[in-house]
């Protein structure tokens, strides 16, 4: 098994293609993005992910990173930092999360 990531693919599919995706799930859910408190991304790459932020206009307190404390982690890096990511809940309700991971498969 040969396995090699080719970053320029990465990105560019990443920026291509993700905003889209956060975005027709926002209107499905029928919900703004103010009324999300956290957006947990896939913690490939802080780069990528301050650059998705860029493009769809979202605050960045609204994300946490765990990237720095635990490298790419691949698949659990969602469940990571919804664990580890220091959220803070409001009172009186739960919290609203918008979990994004995306694999880029280039042949």
């Amino acid at each position: 098994l040969f396995v090699r990531m080719n970053g320029a693919n990465i990105f560019s599919f990443t920026i291509k293609r993700v905003p889209a995706l956060i975005k027709d799930t926002l209107v499905a859910a029928e919900i703004c993005p103010e009324q999300v408190d956290y957006f947990i991304f896939h913690q490939s790459n802080k780069y990528i992910i301050l650059h998705l932020l860029k493009k769809c206009g979202l605050p960045e307190d609204k994300v946490p990173f765990t990237i720095g404390e635990f490298g790419s982690t691949g698949g659990p890096s969602v469940t990571l930092t919804i664990t580890k990511g220091k959220l803070v809940r409001p009172p009186n309700r739960s919290l609203t999360m918008l979990l994004v991971a995306w694999v880029e498969s280039s042949q």
